[in-house]
């Protein structure tokens, strides 16, 4: 169970109640990300410093893992893939989404959304982690498809997809 006010994360065993740890907040809470799964269990926080860092808790450890520096603007928006191996984020001014490996906080992907500022309202990963899916506020669906690049295996690439294809 995480219990989070606008200075403090706590964290508890669901089955004793009993507090496992305690995470005190640089400047007050911003946005929170869980992992969906069991297997690797974390947690993603930004502290409303105004700058785009993203710390990374792994919760079977009660232990800081890493800080992403994702933008240099807030952090508005992030989400888990199933496996709570990728972690997508967006900035305020929603043009850009990235992608970083957890819990390494490598960043893999740098999709863009387009030229004009918009609020991200919501982003979901498929299940198998191919497709990153996110609507904003301009009251557009996006659908990002996630693959290796074949010309070097530590690039990525992205194709965006507006509409089916046949």
């Amino acid at each position: 169970l995480i219990a989070a006010t606008r200075y403090v994360i706590d964290i508890y065993n669901l089955l004793d109640m009993r507090k496992l740890s305690s995470i005190n907040i640089d400047g007050t809470l911003g946005k929170l990300a869980l992992t969906p799964g069991l297997n690797n269990c974390y947690l993603a926080y930004t502290a409303g410093t105004g700058n785009g860092d993203v710390i990374i808790y792994e919760l079977n450890k009660c232990t800081k893992q890493t800080t992403i520096n994702a933008y240099k603007k807030p952090v508005v928006q992030m989400r888990f893939d199933i496996n709570g191996s990728l972690l997508a984020t967006a900035c305020s001014d929603g043009k850009t989404i990235r992608i970083f490996s957890v819990p390494s906080g490598r960043k893999v992907y740098s999709l863009h959304r387009g030229i004009h500022e918009a609020e991200i309202h919501s982003m979901s990963f498929d299940p198998t982690s191919t497709l990153l899916g996110l609507t904003s506020v301009r009251g557009t669906l996006h659908i990002f498809r996630l693959t290796k690049s074949p010309k070097s295996t530590t690039e990525s690439k992205m194709e965006q997809y507006l509409s089916p294809h046949p």
